[in-house]
């Protein structure tokens, strides 16, 4: 940010320097409102899918009922 000549955080807020790419409008007009864009994007509804569908390959789907696994705490990792 100091490259742009930004070097407080209140300037750099709101400051609308920035292009949207990939973000449909209604995302852009809810979360990111006056913020331009000259290509649209994917809306609300493809992010949910995606962070769903990342989510599934990461930790795999829900066990099934009655299994050892549905009963058993997840595993949190390996601490070292």
């Amino acid at each position: 940010m100091a490259k742009m000549g930004i070097s407080t955080l209140a300037s750099y807020k709101g400051a609308q320097i920035f292009e949207a790419l990939g973000v449909g409008a209604e995302v852009i007009d809810e979360c990111f409102r006056g913020t331009p864009s000259r290509i649209g994007g994917i809306g609300f509804a493809q992010f949910g899918a995606d962070a769903l569908q990342l989510h599934a390959a990461a930790y795999g789907g829900p066990a099934p009922n009655g299994s050892a696994d549905a009963l058993a705490l997840p595993n949190p990792g390996v601490c070292l």
